[in-house]
């Protein structure tokens, strides 16, 4: 029981991490790809 307990925490805790390290790509790569739209332009 308390397996299961750690093993779906574990889970739970890589939801958020993975969820900070889409954002961070997208905060990374918007300012990019805006410069690329308006030299594009």
């Amino acid at each position: 029981m308390s397996h299961t307990s750690d093993e779906s925490y574990e889970t739970f805790g890589l939801v958020p991490s993975v969820v900070l390290i889409v954002a961070a790509f997208l905060v990374a790569i918007l300012p990019l790809a805006f410069q690329i739209g308006v030299l594009a332009l």
